[in-house]
């Protein structure tokens, strides 16, 4: 294999920020939590994600009722999938990645169904060879993480890509490229903040993926 560039969802294949703001302060407010500003959900925010709400001083029985929270939650996403849009640049980036013969996946703490729904609305499903994601919707609010689904998929691979690279919006995709030996890219304006992405320090930081491109033209020469 060529090479591999696995896509984070959220946040960077769709810019859908504001509307996991509106998530987030609608699960908080729900159990009397003090809700967030934007500012304050990209540098604070973590997983598992009910221990993070819980610091926003919402009821303790949210620990209790994941699977409700998680579900509210979705809805709520899911509510507004239709309004989201493409981040800039990204399917001038992965028509050429397609064109070079780069094997594409989605790795992604969301749901997997509504994934392959969005995928097939902005027509690109044909692009991916897969998507590892969650299938239940309180996986990511249980801390269920993502890292090790994308190495079972690796080892599970034929051969070995010559190269992977990762790109997301968060530290979380920043470290599973260093522990699969990959390239890590990082995308401003979604989960974390500028200063957090520098500090984990990823191989490239960008606003938006076109900026992207000249790498990948000087990489898949």
């Amino acid at each position: 294999m060529k090479g591999l560039v696995v896509f984070d969802w959220n946040g960077t294949v769709i810019d859908d920020i504001a509307f996991a703001l509106i998530e987030a302060n609608a699960a908080i407010t729900r159990y009397g939590g003090k809700p967030l500003t934007l500012e304050e959900f990209q540098s604070e925010v973590f997983t598992p994600r009910i221990d993070f709400y819980l610091t926003r001083d919402c009821h303790p029985r949210m620990r209790d009722e994941v699977q409700e929270v998680a579900h509210y939650s979705h809805e709520i996403l899911h509510q507004y999938s239709s309004k989201v849009s493409l981040r800039r640049g990204v399917k001038e980036v992965i028509q050429f990645l397609a064109q070079k013969g780069i094997s594409m996946v989605i790795l992604s703490n969301h749901i997997e169904s509504q994934i392959q729904e969005q995928l097939a609305r902005y027509r690109l499903t044909e692009y991916f060879a897969t998507v590892l994601a969650n299938i239940d919707s309180s996986d990511y609010y249980r801390g269920v993480t993502k890292g090790p689904r994308l190495k079972h998929y690796l080892d599970g691979l034929p051969t070995t890509p010559e190269q992977i690279v990762l790109i997301g919006d968060t530290v979380e995709e920043i470290e599973i490229a260093r522990e699969v030996g990959g390239i890590a890219i990082a995308l401003e304006g979604g989960i974390n903040s500028r200063g957090r992405l520098e500090l984990g320090r990823p191989d490239l930081l960008l606003r938006e993926l076109e900026e992207a491109l000249p790498f990948f033209q000087e990489l898949y020469r």
